[in-house]
């Protein structure tokens, strides 16, 4: 994250959705919330070895939040991006996935 902070200027976050859970017996009852997010930026420093290229970039991310049910406060994140789609926008090659079938 402190190499994208870096590398990547002008970056901006759009909260596209927001979707919160109330207290259930399968989250403990905690509160569960997920934010789908689209992240925009210029390429200006070194990123996956690609040096800066001026370039605009953005990809898509979500977020998931575990929130205390009676503080509120967040207790866990997990986080997800399109970092392979990152790559292919600055140039850095992208390794091929093989799927078993």
């Amino acid at each position: 994250m402190h190499q994208a902070h870096h590398a990547l200027a002008n970056n901006t976050i759009e909260i596209q959705d927001i979707c919160i859970s109330s207290s259930s017996s399968s989250t403990n009852g905690h509160y569960k919330a997920a934010v789908r997010l689209l992240n925009h930026g210029v390429h200006k420093g070194d990123f996956f070895g690609i040096p800066g290229s001026g370039h605009e970039v953005a990809w898509a991310s979500a977020v998931f939040f575990t929130l205390h049910q009676e503080t509120h406060q967040i207790i866990d994140i997990w986080a997800v991006g399109d970092i392979d789609g990152l790559k292919h926008q600055i140039g850095a090659p992208v390794e091929a996935i093989a799927f078993a079938t």
